[in-house]
């Protein structure tokens, strides 16, 4: 599963992921869900990227937490310029144990759709 450029607002739950298929969710905004932004469980390993989150309870929640293997979630905001809170040390939206945040972005970093496939062009050649 591929999401990209969009936009996952006032949700209990915005994305739960269960079981091992490959999930990447990137330059989307995930605001003010009531429980947890993303999910984690059962063996998934979502890779996040160049992500908003504000306004959520909880942003990303690995269910393995600090005995599996982390989320990989770095260049994302977690609304606040000095990272998440929660397993972080920012007063941004929390985090749980298992996820890898670091680094992190000041402010929103959503590229735009061209700048994400000049990427991927790069990372091709």
């Amino acid at each position: 599963m591929i999401v990209g450029h969009s936009v996952f607002e006032s949700n209990v739950r915005h994305v739960r992921l269960v079981g091992n298929a490959p999930a990447r969710i990137h330059d989307s905004v995930l605001l003010f869900a009531s429980d947890v932004a993303v999910t984690a469980a059962e063996g998934a390993l979502p890779r996040l990227e160049y992500d908003d989150f504000v306004g959520n309870l909880l942003a990303v929640r690995n269910r393995a937490g600090a005995s599996g293997p982390a989320i990989p979630a770095s260049n994302c905001f977690w609304g606040s310029e000095d990272g998440p809170s929660g397993a972080g040390r920012g007063k941004g939206d929390p985090v749980s144990d298992g996820v890898d945040f670091a680094p992190w972005c000041r402010q929103s970093c959503i590229r735009t759709a061209r700048a994400d496939e000049r990427d991927a062009q790069r990372r091709v050649e």
